[in-house]
């Protein structure tokens, strides 16, 4: 999570907390680690839906040219 944070009179402000990460998948170890200088993250995530395209397969297709 992310969340803008300000200091009033010496007290702290949290406000548009959000989510930092779509879909993360943790299944089965770590969902994420930090780079070796600390300012990047690689985060494990859940692959977009893909709809399948339909494909015909055409064979033979130069017998119908001679007819």
């Amino acid at each position: 999570m992310a969340a803008e944070v300000n200091v009033v009179g010496g007290d702290l402000e949290v406000r548009a907390i959000r989510p930092l990460f779509g879909s993360v998948a943790c299944g089965g170890g770590s969902c994420f680690d930090v780079s070796a200088d600390g300012q990047r993250f690689l985060v494990r995530t859940e692959p977009e839906q893909i709809t399948a395209e339909s494909l015909t397969l055409v064979q033979n297709w130069t017998a119908t040219l001679k007819k």
